[in-house]
């Protein structure tokens, strides 16, 4: 049996025969003077089988646009051409970028016109003008190669370099097949939480979701590499938005030079102290005791906006002002503060005690969802809100106001409240103290369960803590945060925490879990004091609540799967007879 005739060859082959097998890859390399150098990490594929395989896994078909890179003698070039596809291919080593034409004419002469090579390294690779264009595509479009797909055989050295510069500067990438080292391989596909996970997983996440593919066997190369080799697949997502890649990638390389250590310590460098990275992190709504391998990259990307977000809070420009200490009205102090929602991930509910409240006992965790305030000075209190605009009161029910009278109430003497005469005259409002007007960019949604208007409430205090210079701690916050409402707490700490009380009095819960949550909202809301009062009425419990004990405890072991089994919320029942539409809802998916 020969090598184009080994099992797994692909039945769509047009021009069986014409790949490569070991006897013409010797000979291509002795007549060209190849010596395979571990420097290019060159290992030429010489089984068709195998390289057949590749194309189908890819899945290409006649007429795609594909991008190799390294093509070394040809072996992957030719099973790409036999299927019709147009290929471009980058090879740094210029014998071998001259002679693959050549090979292409004398083994598939009819795919010559699909083929272009450019001589020189794939790390230099700016955007598709840089790449060489097959004339039939030159023919057919009159326009730059465009490739949606990269398909190759990857330099081992310098693969991971290679694989997310041309994500970055391809982005008509729509997937990636690339052969690399079985390590390498497993560390991109890894995910979080695992041994393997790492700096290339989380960045090749930026760009796309990677996946790991077939193993291939060292004796299909030549020369035998001393390690194994794995397919890797990715496909292409939706880059985060509102934040500089740069940026997270500096976060990423500071988690994990450091992996064994929590958050706080290994981010410290990089945010220039200690107490900064807790800030930024719990800005984040990530508990600062996790370790970066625990992160996906929509972690590192909350990481990143709330570093911009504490970056830009408190800043004065200030004019020309003659009074010493006066804020000045134009350009105006503005503080921009942030909260996440949560989502319960277990809701214990005892009867109703004397006082009207039921007692609690709840496992929350903070969602990377956020609702943004930009706080700035002035002479009353007042807000706007952009986003998620309908069912959102701007009135004095709303609880961002209610949480800047509590604030100015409780504190009158304190910060920019305690000289009111250093205080421009416009800025001052009917009772001498200074005002603010909050707007509030709203992408947490209305009666969702999952606190936006608490969130709403937890930015406001943090924004005007810092806008009015207040110096207030986090736990004073989060008392004055009780005062607002159950779920506001939760919204200023973050992470994930062990709520009892009437959810309010909080201990943070150490997890060595990430959680991807699906949230499924309806249009129409629930009064929460109608759930509460038709879960009296069905008298479900009647002592306290049950104890999430359990569910803490699996929190902090690596088993998601044990977390979804202790999930729950005794406010359920009285939902589903309230709303027989949820109830089916709720049948359907589960």
């Amino acid at each position: 049996m020969t090598n184009e005739e080994l099992p797994g060859t692909d039945a769509r082959a047009s021009v069986p025969g014409t790949l490569l097998g070991p006897a013409k890859i010797r000979q291509l390399a002795d007549t060209l003077g190849i010596r395979p150098t571990k420097t290019l990490g060159q290992n030429f594929v010489h089984d068709a089988g195998t390289v057949r395989r590749i194309v189908r896994d890819a899945g290409i078909v006649a007429g795609d646009q594909v991008l190799e890179v390294g093509p070394g003698l040809g072996s992957l070039t030719l099973a790409l051409l036999e299927t019709g596809a147009l290929v471009s291919a980058v090879e740094i080593d210029p014998p071998l970028a001259q002679a693959l034409p050549h090979t292409v004419a004398e083994l598939m002469p009819s795919a010559s016109d699909n083929f272009a090579v450019l001589t020189g390294d794939a790390l230099d690779i700016s955007g598709p003008e840089d790449l060489a264009v097959p004339t039939a595509v030159t023919a057919l479009t009159g326009t730059d190669f465009a490739p949606r797909h990269l398909v190759a055989n990857l330099p081992y050295n310098v693969a991971v370099p290679v694989l997310l510069t041309l994500l970055a500067a391809l982005p008509t990438l729509e997937t990636v097949t690339v052969m690399v080292q079985l390590e390498v391989a497993d560390r991109l596909a890894a995910e979080p939480g695992s041994r393997t996970y790492g700096v290339p997983s989380v960045k090749a996440r930026w760009y796309a979701q990677p996946w790991r593919g077939a193993k291939i066997s060292r004796n299909v190369f030549w020369p035998v590499p001393n390690v194994d080799s794995a397919l890797v697949h990715l496909r292409r997502r939706s880059e985060p938005s509102g934040v500089a890649r740069e940026k997270v990638f500096e976060i990423v390389d500071a988690a994990f030079a450091q992996r064994r250590k929590t958050l706080r310590a290994a981010l410290s460098a990089w945010a220039g102290s200690p107490a900064r990275a807790e800030d930024i992190i719990r800005a984040a709504g990530i508990d600062p005791k996790l370790r970066g391998e625990r992160l996906d990259i929509d972690g590192f990307v909350a990481l990143a906006r709330a570093a911009e977000i504490i970056d830009s809070a408190g800043s004065i420009d200030s004019t020309g002002s003659s009074m010493s200490g006066q804020v000045a009205s134009e350009p105006v102090k503005r503080v921009v503060a942030s909260a996440p929602a949560k989502v319960n991930l277990a809701l214990r509910v005892g009867g109703p005690r004397p006082d009207g409240f039921h007692p609690l006992d709840t496992v929350f965790e903070a969602l990377n969802i956020r609702d943004t305030i930009t706080a700035t000075l002035a002479g009353e209190l007042s807000m706007t809100v952009s986003g998620i605009t309908e069912g959102v009161p701007t009135d004095e029910s709303n609880l961002v106001l209610k949480a800047a009278r509590l604030l100015r109430q409780t504190f009158p003497d304190r910060g920019l409240f305690a000289d009111p005469a250093a205080i421009a005259p416009e800025l001052r409002a009917d009772d001498g103290l200074v005002g603010a007007h909050l707007h509030v960019d709203k992408k947490i949604p209305v009666a969702g369960g999952m606190a936006g208007g608490s969130a709403d409430a937890a930015a406001a205090l943090v924004a005007l803590n810092e806008l009015w210079e207040l110096g207030l701690t986090q736990t004073q916050l989060l008392e004055l945060g009780a005062e607002l409402g159950s779920d506001v707490p939760i919204c200023i700490m973050g992470g994930i925490a062990h709520g009892i009380g009437r959810g309010e009095l909080l201990t943070p819960v150490p997890s060595e879990q990430t959680h991807g949550w699906v949230m499924l909202t309806n249009p129409r809301g629930l009064s929460t004091p109608a759930v509460f009062r038709t879960f009296d009425d069905l008298r479900i419990v009647i002592g306290p609540p049950a104890p999430t004990d359990e569910l803490r405890e699996a929190l902090g072991t690596p088993n998601t799967g044990r977390v979804a089994g202790l999930l729950a919320n005794d406010l359920e029942p009285a939902a589903r007879a309230m709303r027989p539409d949820l109830a089916m809802i709720l049948d359907t998916i589960t």
